[in-house]
């Protein structure tokens, strides 16, 4: 399929810096598929290199891509109202992201910068406006 990552490794002055990109499963229910795959790929990907053999034996490790994560149990005007609000720490305890650090080791080892920008997933064709679809959108409601 068209999921999966890709990593490439360095040293900088001593440092060994990996860079893994990811595009994980997409949907609401999969979060934890999501996890799987992640898991999988750090598990799996390897390095001809002694002093960082896996990715996660790299002094930094930097984790980017489509990790189609998303925020569940908010209802649509709630979160509508703190994304005009620009309140986007008020939607991180149902990030699912978040929810699964909280029981997944390696996920743990991974720290996020700060939530400061709206979600940046399904918007009206050619627009700014959020999925005005009446089907459920990306949020896991209707």
């Amino acid at each position: 399929g068209n999921k999966g990552g890709v990593s490439v490794r360095l040293s900088f002055y001593g440092h060994m810096l990996c860079f893994l990109n990811c595009h994980l499963a997409a949907h609401m229910k999969y979060a934890n598929e999501r996890v799987d795959e992640f898991e999988h790929i750090v598990d799996t990907q390897t390095f001809d290199c002694k002093k960082a053999l896996k990715i996660t034996d790299h002094r930094l490790v930097f984790w980017f891509g489509d990790l189609n994560f998303r925020i569940q149990d908010h209802g649509m005007h709630f979160v509508r109202s703190c994304i005009n609000n620009q309140t986007y720490n008020l939607l991180w305890s149902h990030d699912q992201l978040n929810m699964l650090k909280k029981k997944e080791q390696l996920l743990q080892e991974f720290e996020e910068g700060p939530l400061d920008f709206q979600p940046t997933y399904k918007f009206d064709l050619n627009s700014d406006t959020y999925d005005s679809r009446l089907y459920t959108t990306w949020f896991g409601f209707k």
